[in-house]
């Protein structure tokens, strides 16, 4: 422990973390950010797990969510950018511009320049199903996917933000005495 400290804070005097963050991390978002700032314009990279993948001649639909929000994040892509890897369940990272979405039901997409499959996913193997709502018995045989459904995702953060809220509370109750 004291050893990782020791290299936390010569990588933080020296440099090393800043320039590693500037250059590896970059522009990368949270989805829920994405979707409530409305801003478009603007080029970011988002990471997180496909949810629907939707093939037609001229163009690539991708709707990904990272955990962060109910709602997924539509990404349009030609299909040439699309992997044979790229299916429901596997990770990507995608980088693109975003845009204001010309369908009434959300109000940005991201147009894709570059995706890259992190994390291929077999969809025969992969326990969910696409279309499927499983009961919560069945989720909980696999504690390792549990958090890329809804119903967890969505206890997971309220359990975040209340661990989050005491924390803090706590912090200060302490820094006041």
């Amino acid at each position: 422990m004291l050893l990782l400290r020791r290299c936390a804070l010569r990588m933080r005097f020296t440099g090393v973390s800043s320039r590693f963050y500037s250059k590896n991390v970059g522009n990368k978002v949270r989805i829920c950010e994405v979707l409530s700032s409305q801003e478009t314009g603007r080029n970011i990279r988002i990471q997180g797990w496909v949810r629907s993948v939707r093939s037609q001649k001229d163009v690539l639909f991708i709707h990904v969510n990272d955990g962060s929000s109910l709602q997924s994040l539509q990404v349009v892509a030609s299909p040439g950018l699309g992997d044979r890897h790229l299916t429901y369940g596997s990770a990507v990272a995608i980088s693109g511009n975003l845009v204001k979405s010309p369908h009434k039901k959300q109000s940005v997409e991201l147009q894709a320049d570059n995706i890259r499959v992190v994390g291929p996913c077999d969809p025969v193997v992969f326990p969910f199903k696409i279309k499927e709502r499983h009961p919560l018995e069945y989720i909980r045989q696999f504690p390792h996917l549990r958090c890329r459904t809804n119903s967890f995702g969505s206890l997971l953060r309220i359990r975040s933000e209340a661990t989050a809220a005491i924390q803090s509370f706590f912090k200060l109750y302490i820094s006041g005495l």
